[in-house]
């Protein structure tokens, strides 16, 4: 386990400047856009990020992360063939399949170099500076079908949520019930969730959603039959061709900036060179 007694945080630099830090997550991103061009492996930029690069053609200036969107079967295909190359490139993949201490149903490329430590979740291993990798998957077209099967996703995912945060966090509740729940396999626990996510994948459908995300979603999913360029941080990386809709659906008016107080970094606490 890492902690100050041991030597851990005080012996690393911390990252401390936004622009450091953003620096680090675009080095991730172009070398996971040159593995996906050269594997011909889709993705999309997604959430701030693609509004980053329509808005402002790279980060939203006061952001400090960066998301992308894959379809289910690029999504599993990168995850099998990723690993080997990022070892030769200073990167590591890190999801459920990999990590016993990252327990989330998507997916991070790391910056083997780096350390960042997230104190909500249980887990002695840190994991570096990253860049998310979401999967998207089809919803069935029937909207009663479909209003169920987001509602019951929105329960398994509370309830695992729950388990893998820490054991003093919320209400007493709360505390009950991750304490019946902790004595499910949390391998086991993942897969279900997984195959869950994939029930409709072989169906024709209007729509799709990021089910691993909180807000969840539905996106059109002719939003994400082409890619097209935009311009991030100087280079020209993917974005959905129905980006415009896609980015109304997250965000309303998205060229409208937000109030001066919500422009804050989130993710710059608790992160380290090695």
């Amino acid at each position: 386990m890492y902690s100050d007694d041991e030597g851990g945080k005080s012996k690393m630099r911390p990252i401390t400047e936004l622009e450091e830090l953003k620096r680090l997550e675009a080095s991730i991103m172009f070398k996971v856009h040159s593995f996906c061009e050269e594997n011909s492996i889709k993705y999309f930029l997604a959430y701030g990020t693609l509004l980053g690069a329509v808005r402002h053609g790279g980060f939203i200036p006061w952001d400090d992360d960066i998301d992308i969107h894959m379809m289910r079967e690029d999504y599993e295909l990168f995850c099998a063939v990723f690993p080997s190359w990022a070892e030769k490139h200073g990167l590591s993949l890190v999801n459920a399949h990999t990590s016993s201490y990252y327990g989330r149903d998507m997916s991070k490329v790391i910056d083997t170099r780096t350390l960042i430590y997230e104190p909500e979740f249980l887990g002695d291993d840190p994991i570096g500076v990253f860049i998310d990798i979401w999967p998207l998957d089809k919803l069935p077209n029937h909207p009663v079908v479909k209003r169920g099967f987001i509602n019951a996703n929105r329960i398994k995912q509370k309830l695992y949520y729950l388990r893998i945060s820490r054991p003093d966090d919320g209400n007493l509740p709360q505390k009950v019930v991750r304490r019946l729940i902790r004595s499910i396999d949390s391998r086991k626990a993942i897969l279900d969730i997984e195959r869950f996510h994939k029930r409709y994948a072989e169906e024709k459908t209007d729509s799709l959603m990021c089910m691993s995300d909180p807000y969840l979603k539905e996106l059109p999913a002719d939003a994400f039959n082409k890619t097209v360029k935009l311009d991030f941080e100087g280079q020209k990386l993917n974005a959905p061709i129905g980006y415009d809709n896609i980015l109304k659906v997250y965000y309303g008016d998205y060229m409208k900036l937000p109030p001066a107080e919500k422009r804050k970094p989130h993710h710059i606490i608790d992160t380290y060179w090695k």
